[in-house]
């Protein structure tokens, strides 16, 4: 085991505001905090793949040990253009099932997409990020998650639910269920739910710390309009063949632009 030790004399912030590092203020920041369930103006700073196994319905994968399928996801980090800036930057999206570097479907149906579309999938992220392009009869998804910065869109915020004691989330229907059974059949308000989460958790005999927690949760995506863009001074690139890509700034654009650019530099001095 090693052991690690310093001593830290008079710690200030940014500003060079004294700070109290023996807590966490995680809690206290605005930027997490629970926000009203409704439609908001966001800006996707950041976009993360990754990937996990899992299974695919009854279909296995007869090529893996384990007869599961290697799936890619996309986590973005999202911010709620409110006053408070609200950040929600867990939530993975799946983007589809690879296999040898592409998108498959392992039920062999070319008819579809094999990008999911279903509640927790990519496929509306990314029409609402103007990613997918129309070519005839056909449809093409090619971009760099490196590029996606500063891209304003719409999403309905809910609430979802976790207890890490008992390793459980709880998507926003579950959690609405679960708070109406406790609460008598009843309905609550916005004001009213945490005090109801309390109660809850006090009457399932939780320790403080411990219990039902409560998350602002992405439910659905869409693009912006290009009034609403106007209205807001957000920039548009519209394009023929997909829906509109707004950026923040035209500065925003530029940056993603010379994003491009350098990264074509770099193909092309790999092919020399």
């Amino acid at each position: 085991m090693a052991r690690i030790k310093t001593r830290i004399e008079n710690p200030t912030d940014a500003e060079g505001n004294p700070v109290d590092i023996s807590t966490s203020t995680g809690g206290s920041n605005p930027a997490f905090h629970l926000v009203p369930e409704g439609v908001y103006p966001a800006v996707v700073d950041k976009l993360t793949q990754g990937s996990f196994r899992a299974k695919y319905g009854g279909i296995y994968n007869d090529a893996s040990p384990d007869q599961k399928w290697e799936y890619w996801k996309l986590t973005p980090s999202v911010t709620l253009l409110n006053d408070a800036k609200t950040v929600i930057n867990r939530q993975d999206w799946t983007l589809s099932v690879i296999r040898d570097g592409a998108m498959y479907r392992p039920d062999g149906d070319t008819t579809k997409s094999p990008i999911f579309g279903s509640t927790g999938g990519c496929q509306y992220m990314l029409q609402a990020l103007g990613l997918i392009s129309k070519d005839g009869d056909s449809y093409e998804l090619d971009f760099d998650t490196d590029h996606i910065t500063d891209r304003v869109v719409m999403v309905r915020v809910q609430h979802a639910g976790y207890n890490k004691s008992l390793k459980r989330n709880y998507e926003p229907a579950e959690l609405h269920k679960l708070l109406v059974d406790f609460n008598g059949g009843l309905e609550y308000t916005f004001e009213e739910l945490r005090g109801l989460v309390d109660r809850y958790n006090e009457a399932q005999g939780f320790s403080d710390g411990e219990g039902l927690r409560l998350k602002n949760y992405i439910m659905n995506w869409f693009g912006v309009r290009p009034e609403e863009a106007e209205e807001n001074g957000w920039f548009v690139v519209a394009q023929h063949d997909r829906s509109a890509q707004v950026f923040l700034t035209e500065a925003s654009y530029e940056g993603y632009l010379a994003l491009c650019e350098s990264a074509e530099d770099e193909e092309a001095g790999e092919d020399w």
